[in-house]
């Protein structure tokens, strides 16, 4: 689904960039910067909604793929939502 909604907003943003006469070459840097908040965004909204213990109880597994809880644990990336980037 993200994938999807990121390929259509650089087919849109490519048309307004043409239609705006604004350099193509500003489009890529400024669509990883949207992927890379987005992403961002979605993972703080999920933990701030949803999983609020994280920020007192293991703080660096938000933004790692690892728990620190009791020793070393790869978890895996997971808990992103949808809204929290909005």
């Amino acid at each position: 689904m993200w994938v999807i909604a990121f390929i259509l907003g650089w087919y849109i943003m490519k048309r307004i960039y043409t239609k705006e006469k604004v350099k193509l070459e500003y489009l890529d840097p400024m669509f990883i910067y949207v992927v890379l908040s987005t992403m961002l965004g979605a993972r703080l909204g999920h933990v701030l909604f949803y999983q609020s213990e994280l920020i007192k109880q293991d703080f660096f597994s938000i933004f790692l793929p690892f728990s620190f809880k009791d020793g070393i644990e790869f978890t895996g990336f997971q808990g992103l939502a949808s809204h929290g980037a909005a």
